[in-house]
């Protein structure tokens, strides 16, 4: 064999070499690319048929069937979160679907478990709902809640509620947070409702979902305990945003008749907007006077501590009875004076230090034991907004 043969044949050797390599890669790459788009891990593509067969067959109905089942929207492919009986997908950036799993069956949609009632007349729905608001909200006049309700769900906007919308509306409303949200949507902390398809609805997603992170993933969260405050927007962003949680507490205090609380009040519990407006993010944190005395009143105790909600929703037990009450101990307005003196102090401007301190530690001293806690809440309330405000409006 020549010198010049046996260089070819090397040259050949090379070249079928970068060939197959190539091939391989692009096989590989292929193969990954068809792995990722098969992978489904909260099971969307299973979801998405089960629900539009219910469509199909007239059982479901909703604004976002149509895009889900006919346009084909990809609106269940990226799972955010799984829970035994929650599924949450980000459909594009603005939008959080959430999908409600049967009890017992993390692959079943909860809308198939519900008793057939067709040809149910509207006036037996409407009465329906009705009992269903007392149960949940406590007993009142619920006139111009049901018929926002009843709007919502007449999907078509005909004026009637077909066996799919009602069933479709029923179930939703079996899921309190969803029901929060509903009453709640001309609140502008609550996340907007964008469509829903039987119990799956679309919410409006918050990127920034939490106020702030006291664990610090600074280096100098090591030696300086408080460098979490180092991620704080500017002053004046805090200040609309305590402004915004403010409002939010003056709103859910009375609505409709009913009161709430705010069961949750943590840096965790809300978060905010691109245009620091602020949304609350633990919905399900805001309970109703009627949810929490129907709670707290039928448990025994022994001490305060066996009367504990949650973490912030407290009540104490009487000792003679062995019974929880049902009246907080700690209001919820001192217990959000608690954040914003951490939360709004830090950097304020020195003009207004002394006077924001002042007002923030009376809220702080709030007690809902004493005889004009209410009037004192909402005095205090009216009066932290107002100053607040007076130091951003011009802005």
């Amino acid at each position: 064999m020549t010198l010049f043969s046996a260089v070819s044949i090397l040259c050949i050797s090379k070249k079928t070499m970068l060939v197959y390599s190539a091939f391989t890669g692009i096989l590989l790459f292929s193969m990954l690319c068809v792995i990722v788009a098969l992978y489904d891990p909260c099971n969307g593509r299973s979801i998405r048929d089960s629900l539009c067969e219910l469509y199909e067959d007239g059982m479901v109905s909703g604004r976002l069937c149509y895009s889900l089942c006919k346009e084909r929207v990809p609106v269940l492919s990226n799972c955010l979160k799984q829970q035994p009986n929650l599924k949450e997908f980000l459909w594009g950036r603005n939008l959080l679907v959430k999908v409600n799993m049967a009890p017992d069956n993390t692959n079943v949609l909860d809308t198939v478990l519900l008793e057939p009632w067709e040809g149910i007349k509207q006036d037996q729905f409407t009465r329906m709902i009705d009992k269903y608001l007392k149960e949940q909200l406590g007993p009142g006049d619920y006139t111009t809640t049901l018929h926002k309700i009843l709007n919502f769900g007449d999907f078509n906007s005909n004026g009637l509620l077909t066996y799919g919308e009602a069933r479709s509306l029923w179930s939703l409303l079996q899921h309190r947070e969803f029901l929060l949200l509903l009453l709640f949507q001309d609140n502008d902390t609550f996340p907007r409702i964008n469509g829903t398809c039987g119990s799956i609805y679309a919410v409006e997603h918050v990127a920034n979902n939490k106020l702030f992170n006291m664990k610090s993933n600074s280096w100098l969260s090591i030696f300086l305990s408080d460098a979490y405050h180092w991620q704080f927007p500017v002053w004046k962003k805090r200040a609309k945003m305590s402004i915004g949680m403010i409002e939010f507490m003056m709103d859910i205090f009375e609505k409709n008749g009913v009161n709430y609380y705010m069961c949750n009040i943590l840096p965790t519990s809300f978060g905010y907007t691109p245009r620091y407006d602020i949304k609350i993010i633990d919905i399900l944190s805001v309970v109703s006077k009627h949810h929490l005395k129907t709670e707290m009143s039928n448990r025994s105790c022994y001490t305060d501590d066996d009367c504990t909600f949650s973490h912030n929703c407290k009540t104490q037990c009487n000792q003679e009875l062995r019974k929880c009450s049902s009246d907080l101990v700690v209001p919820n307005l001192k217990i959000l004076c608690d954040l914003l003196m951490d939360y709004l102090m830090y950097g304020a401007p020195n003009h207004i230090t002394v006077d924001l301190e002042r007002l923030l530690h009376q809220c702080q001293s709030l007690d809902n034991r004493q005889f004009s806690a209410e009037m004192d809440h909402a005095v205090l309330l009216n009066d932290l907004q107002l100053f607040i405000w007076s130091q951003i409006k011009y802005g």
